[in-house]
């Protein structure tokens, strides 16, 4: 059903009178019979609330509440928009999250290839302390001495050469 909320205001605003006629006094006449009719009791206290100060404070509230409507409307438009933009951003963050997480990985493998280079080098060297204290020393403290079986000291430092260009090999290949 629909009201014409315009007409009915003109029609409450025209009347002469805020109040209505007691419950008990209710008459209607018909039109076509001109007769005078009494109302249902209940119908009569009804009609004796629903006066014209009664029907423009109800036009006055729909009013409000129509203009609490639209604010509601905007409000949900406003709410709609940043519920999209918070899920923009938190896309945008757990993307970001994911390329920290990928790039985290990343440096824990160069991490782990630089540990294993190391053992390499640190291994190296102890082949290298190995070929000094098991050889080069020797044969140093042999020719001091003057002794004449003295190794061959050049055999060791070729030794020596090869383990150190291998371990440079390897760490140039990481480059």
């Amino acid at each position: 059903m629909t009201i014409d909320k315009e007409k009915l205001k003109a029609l409450a605003e025209a009347s002469g009178s805020d109040e209505w006629y007691a419950a008990g006094d209710l008459r209607y006449c018909d039109d076509k019979t001109g007769e005078t009719h009494g109302l249902h009791h209940d119908d009569g206290r009804f009609i004796a609330a629903a006066s014209p100060a009664a029907i423009l404070a109800l036009l006055a509230e729909i009013e409000r509440l129509t203009k609490f409507e639209d604010w509601f409307v905007r409000l949900d438009q406003v709410e709609q928009s940043l519920a999209a933009s918070f899920k923009a951003e938190r896309d945008q963050l757990k993307a970001e999250n994911e390329d920290y997480k990928s790039g985290q990985e990343r440096y824990e493998q160069i991490i782990e290839d630089l540990k294993a280079e190391i053992e390499a080098l640190r291994k190296a060297l102890g082949e290298i302390s190995g070929q000094v204290d098991g050889n080069i020393r020797c044969a140093v403290r042999d020719v001091v001495n003057c002794r004449g079986d003295v190794q061959d000291i050049y055999g060791y430092c070729d030794n020596i050469d090869e383990i150190i260009e291998a371990a440079m090999a390897k760490e140039k290949s990481h480059d």
